[in-house]
């Protein structure tokens, strides 16, 4: 069983999202303790060094955590991220200006994160979309398979949602941007 302990204004929501992806992981308790919430995880036993190192990589600095195998270095594992590439959010398909990023890293073998950032709030416009799109053939046809997270680089904002101006004036928006990229997320 491996247990965690988030510190204060942090969520589950990153470790909730991690382990719908992995299955065979069963959330046994999930507590508030004054402003601290909890969570105990039941986790295979051969898959224990796999989950944990994946953990890490989406917990917050502040999070305490017990039980983990001794196999994982806790204090190496927070850090050890590497750097794969960066993507350009460009402003429009015409602009060689960039708007934003979507950087993926690999925090262990397998998992790759992608964190896109275009101020002010991650807005689902054509350029975004299409660097997204190809941040995921980049990491289809180049790496080997494995785990894709997405986060956003703005604090306040995942993503804004759906620009319905842009959309409503962009000819073939929809099915070559945001349902292509929502058949890719799916798929």
């Amino acid at each position: 069983m491996i247990k965690l302990r988030l510190g204060c204004n942090c969520s589950f929501e990153s470790v909730i999202d991690f382990l719908r992806i992995r299955k065979k992981v069963v959330v046994l308790k999930e507590k508030t303790h004054g402003m601290q919430p909890s969570l105990s995880l039941n986790v295979p036993r051969s898959r224990h060094d796999d989950y944990c190192t994946g953990l890490l990589s989406l917990l917050p600095p502040s999070t305490s955590i017990s039980n983990f195998p001794p196999s994982i270095n806790l204090s190496s594992s927070k850090m050890a991220s590497q750097m794969l590439f960066t993507l350009p959010i460009l402003n429009s398909p015409s602009s060689d200006k960039a708007a934003g990023t979507v950087v993926c890293t690999s925090p262990s073998s397998g998992v790759y994160v992608l964190t896109f950032t275009s101020p002010p709030d991650n807005r689902l416009l054509t350029p975004f979309c299409q660097s997204l799109l190809l941040a995921l053939d980049i990491l289809e046809f180049s790496y080997p398979h494995g785990v894709v997270i997405t986060t956003s680089g703005i604090q306040k904002f995942f993503s804004n949602g759906l620009d319905l101006e842009h959309a409503s004036s962009t000819k073939g928006f929809f099915p070559n941007s945001l349902f292509a990229l929502f058949r890719r997320l799916l798929t």
